[in-house]
């Protein structure tokens, strides 16, 4: 699951739910140790779906935040 992240060297953006149920938050945490270049930001909280409109716009604003490098 964890092969080939030692190699991929572009920055990356990692958003975790922390009541996320689908996917443990051991493995967002490792996932950003294994990345040479990321952030993890944990949304307290969420869940898998990101249910409520506080828990989606932090995701948002995380996402945007990356993707317009600021």
């Amino acid at each position: 699951m964890f092969q080939g992240t030692k190699n991929f060297t572009k920055p990356v953006c990692i958003c975790q739910g922390e009541k996320d149920l689908a996917v443990d938050i051991s493995i967002s945490k490792r996932y950003n140790k294994e990345y040479k270049d990321s952030e993890l930001h944990v949304i307290l909280g969420a869940g898998h779906g990101y249910d409520c409109v506080e828990q989606r716009d932090e995701l948002y604003a995380n996402t945007l935040k990356f993707v317009l490098g600021k």
